[in-house]
């Protein structure tokens, strides 16, 4: 008997938290659309990328616009799995500010992800070459994998370009190296293209003061904490020959680095 009610309590309190979780989709859902009719749209910028290629620097900088969010890494494939005006409410509320800018390294692929059919979405496409990518993810995974890594970075840029839901928004390809060479000449097109009213374009940033850069949710690192921008190099000794030849051998490497307009030389 005590076994028959702990099963129909369980089962009560489940059809309870169906009926709330229903009931606020619902005044999201509601919310959303007074919110995205009635009152001055927010522009999201979503920052696709792989993971190592510096999405935490280029946040930062976007972040020094008046306008602009200073918000943690959140994971936005989440938020968007709802409708789009359920999802709209709960991304307009993560900040006061004008714009949203949200990033998501992807660990895998944006191969099943579904933007949804907001009119108010821009995509920085953010792109590192596979060889600094890879000593990158060596170096913090504590594990020399180079064909794996490759395969990783190939995987997400192929994902990528083939997601129809996020190609067929304004989009803005960013490659690391013209971000870390040029600073202000690219983030004074990047505010250009979000329709921030910064003008001038930044080379510093500060530090965010409503969250900490940690790994697993930012960079975390050193380097990012300098509160500037600065190119990192990795030292390639004989032992990377074999990263040379992966990449130098791969069809797919040869086709991205193509697309991304990248020469032949990643140096």
């Amino acid at each position: 008997m005590e076994v028959l009610k702990a099963l129909l309590r369980r089962r009560f309190y489940k059809r309870i938290r169906s009926i709330i979780r229903i009931g606020l989709n619902i005044t999201h859902t509601i919310l959303g659309f007074l919110l995205y009719y009635f009152l001055p749209r927010k522009t999201i910028v979503l920052i696709v990328s792989a993971m190592r290629t510096g999405s935490t620097l280029l946040k930062a900088l976007l972040a020094e616009a008046p306008d602009v969010s200073k918000l943690p890494e959140i994971v936005f494939t989440d938020i968007f799995k709802k409708n789009r005006h359920s999802t709209y409410f709960d991304v307009y509320r993560l900040s006061g500010k004008r714009i949203i800018v949200l990033k998501e390294p992807i660990w895998f692929s944006f191969q099943d992800y579904i933007c949804p059919p907001l009119k108010n979405i821009k995509v920085i496409i953010l792109i590192r070459n596979p060889i600094d990518v890879t000593k990158s993810l060596e170096i913090r995974w504590k594990r020399k994998e180079y064909r794996e890594f490759v395969d990783y970075w190939c995987r997400t840029y192929e994902s990528i370009l083939d997601n129809k839901y996020l190609m067929e928004h304004d989009r803005f390809f960013v490659k690391y190296e013209d971000l870390v060479e040029n600073p202000e000449t690219i983030t004074k097109n990047l505010f250009s293209f979000i329709g921030s009213l910064q003008s001038e374009g930044v080379s510093t940033y500060n530090f965010p003061k409503d969250h900490q850069w940690k790994f697993g949710e930012d960079d975390g690192g050193e380097h990012i904490k300098s509160l500037k921008v600065q190119r990192i190099s990795y030292k390639l000794t004989e032992e990377d020959r074999e990263l040379f030849e992966i990449i130098n051998d791969s069809k797919r490497v040869s086709y991205l680095r193509d697309r991304f307009g990248y020469n032949s030389n990643w140096r």
